[in-house]
């Protein structure tokens, strides 16, 4: 091959232009270059993975000590609202019985010691279960049932022959599988007793029926009679200078059951008038979410 003169010049001219500084000649993608350009990029990656885990640890750690905190915070108010419920049963069982107590007091003055007598036999009854309820959140219904059956039983001594009652229990009802809050229906049939039925002259009537919506696991209790109607009742009441403890601690005590459920209680009230729009009484129909057993 034939290599003039000035080509051999043009080689000398282009190895002269990429010779550095130290004499050494500086390819463009030299081994060196590679390694100190890759050498930034790995550390910079290990910078922005530290950067990143100790981010995600400082976050993971907020919300770990927001969660422990709201677990807390949850907690305390759950014991509150327990130990509030707690406190409103045993504010309410007084109140009964202290009306109890006045009606045996009235039988004794009246010198009729065998209506006392049978009188003291259920209020004795009824204490003891209503204390051995008063621990439980929850009981069986067949137990509530019992306990108000003989809360009843006391309320016709007092009432006297004019009052009629009428229980009844749905017949695919199984009240030993259910599961209801204690103490429940009572003030709510010590309510149309009280407020409904006392103040009406003639046949007092009062109907409590118990169904269960299998598929929906809601029990509805209605409570219905044939009183003064609310509107009367309130009326009278207004008049009077003791305002009745029972219907706002009833009210209160729901509050607080359905602070804890998924599903609330309910209570629905109805005034029955006749054609004139005169008070033929009133209907509360009470829809509670329950547990049942496994048969």
């Amino acid at each position: 091959m034939y290599i003039n003169n000035h080509t051999i010049d043009g080689l000398i001219f282009i190895l002269d232009t990429l010779q550095n500084k130290t004499g050494r000649h500086t390819l463009l993608f030299s081994p060196e270059q590679f390694w100190q350009r890759d050498a930034v990029y790995i550390v910079l990656f290990f910078m922005i993975s530290i950067g990143s885990a100790l981010y995600v640890r400082y976050n993971l750690g907020k919300r770990h000590k927001k969660h422990q905190t709201d677990i807390e915070r949850f907690r305390v108010e759950k014991e509150l609202q327990r130990s509030q419920l707690q406190a409103l049963k045993v504010q309410m069982n007084p109140h009964f019985m202290f009306n109890a107590l006045n009606c045996i007091q009235e039988f004794i003055l009246m010198n009729e010691k065998t209506q006392a007598m049978r009188y003291l036999g259920k209020f004795s009854d009824l204490m003891r279960m209503t204390l051995d309820m008063s621990e439980e959140e929850n009981v069986r219904l067949s137990d509530e049932i019992k306990c108000l059956r003989v809360y009843l039983d006391l309320e016709a001594l007092r009432f006297g022959e004019e009052l009629k009652i009428d229980m009844r229990i749905d017949d695919l009802l199984k009240p030993h599988h259910i599961y209801v809050p204690s103490m429940l229906i009572q003030p709510y049939v010590e309510n149309a007793l009280k407020h409904g039925l006392l103040h009406k002259k003639g046949e007092k009537q009062l109907d409590i029926g118990f169904r269960l919506e299998e598929e929906k696991k809601v029990l509805f209790c209605t409570v219905n009679d044939n009183g003064i109607g609310r509107e009367r009742s309130g009326q009278i009441e207004s008049y009077r200078t003791h305002k009745s403890f029972a219907t706002s601690a009833t009210k209160r005590r729901l509050e607080l059951l359905n602070a804890d459920r998924d599903t609330a209680i309910s209570v629905q009230y109805t005034d029955k008038l006749n054609e004139m729009g005169e008070s033929i009484g009133t209907t509360v129909v009470l829809a509670v979410p329950v547990e049942l057993d496994e048969l």
